[in-house]
């Protein structure tokens, strides 16, 4: 089984980054996971054009990036664990970019048979590091 942990925050060391690598300790002990970590900050995104070539061809008419590539690795696993704080009520910036380049909405009309599960653990913010083993525990489904 092939789990993808994306950190959807500016900050590779932030609380969020704390919570994800701990749920991704946490996944590779067990047997028969792999787990992938994809820090959206370290790549050099472009914005989406509108131009919706990825609803006509299934990619996306910007090549020169590794948005493309992280999507089919996300597209290709089992399972995905995405991770982003909370701006302005809603998720990043740099998560909504990738989320928008990597057009998941073409594959959501498909998935029908998959089921979403968001813990509500998964709706807060842990503000203290010291909270993150307490918090990571309620994370674990």
């Amino acid at each position: 089984m092939v789990i993808t942990v994306v950190n959807g925050s500016p900050r590779s060391n932030g609380a969020t980054a704390t919570i994800l690598k701990e749920a991704q300790r946490y996944l590779a002990e067990k047997d028969g996971v792999q787990v992938q970590y994809v820090d959206l900050s370290k790549l050099e995104m472009r914005f989406c054009k509108g131009c919706l070539a990825c609803y006509r061809t299934g990619k996306c008419a910007i090549a020169d990036d590794e948005v493309e590539a992280i999507a089919n690795k996300v597209k290709a696993s089992d399972g995905i664990i995405i991770g982003s704080p909370t701006y302005g009520s809603n998720v990043s910036g740099l998560l909504k970019n990738f989320l928008d380049r990597a057009h998941f909405r073409r594959l959501a009309r498909r998935a029908d048979d998959m089921e979403a599960r968001v813990s509500p653990a998964a709706k807060e913010v842990c503000r203290d590091p010291g909270n993150v083993e307490r918090e990571t525990n309620h994370l674990i489904l």
